[in-house]
């Protein structure tokens, strides 16, 4: 009698864990469909879930078999429950690990290769920095730091200091969009700042083509550094380097 009863308890603790083993896994794979019947339905592995069932059941049955007659069914099926949980939290926790691990490793091999990868050859070009008017084409102030830091008589002699090379964020067909590009530009805050302040400028070449220049004439050494680190940090931009014939 007393063998018939265990062997009882034994299938009843495994039929109650390997219902709450299924159910969650099963509501999870059913309810995006059930809120939202429009999305196409994806196939459940059913093989994982009956053994993810028979591994619960198989647990419930080692915990509880021997207690069961001291607990109810609601209370076997309650603490089965945790297990799924359990197994879901640490599944859930891996695979955020493993995606933010995934992202900065492609965040690694992207830096190091725009380190690694050395810059284009720099294109001789004729230069003429292009002064801004005092009132831009909507009636506002100007406001570029560009001048503010310094005036247009002094520019000549500061660029020829500085060196020859320059670091072009964009490059337009018309003076007004090269204008409006150094605007928004200016009111953007790029993460390159954090290591070169900007000091954006419009530069004029003989061919009519029109520069936003990211800083002032650099050494060439300097070029490079901060081509590499717009690269990096503001990968949105496709700088250049010129150099002043």
């Amino acid at each position: 009698m007393r063998g018939s009863t265990t062997l009882g308890n034994v299938v009843l603790t495994f039929v109650i864990g390997v219902l709450a083993g299924v159910s969650p896994f099963l509501f999870m794979q059913l309810l995006p469909s059930l809120l939202n019947p429009s999305l196409a339905f994806a196939q459940p592995n059913y093989l994982a879930i009956v053994l993810t069932g028979v591994l619960v059941g198989a647990i419930i049955s080692v915990l509880y078999t021997k207690t069961f007659h001291e607990r109810s069914p609601q209370e076997v099926f309650f603490a089965a429950l945790g297990i799924p949980a359990i197994l879901i939290a640490t599944v859930s926790n891996v695979s955020t690990k493993s995606a933010a691990l995934q992202a900065v490793n492609e965040a690694q091999v992207a830096a190091s290769n725009s380190v690694l990868s050395p810059p284009p050859a720099a294109e001789p070009v004729s230069l003429e920095m292009v002064e801004p008017s005092k009132i831009d084409r909507r009636g506002s102030v100007f406001t570029s730091r560009a001048w503010a830091e310094e005036s247009p008589g002094r520019a000549g002699l500061l660029l020829a200091q500085a060196g020859k090379y320059f670091v072009i964020v964009g490059r337009y067909t018309s003076e007004q969009e090269a204008w409006a590009a150094l605007g928004q530009l200016n009111r953007e805050r790029l993460k390159s700042e954090l290591y070169f302040p900007k000091s954006l400028r419009v530069f004029r070449t003989g061919t009519g083509a029109y520069y936003v220049s990211y800083s002032g004439a650099l050494a060439q050494e300097d070029a490079v550094k901060l081509f590499k680190l717009i690269r990096i940090n503001d990968p949105q931009l496709t700088p250049e380097i010129l150099r002043e014939k």
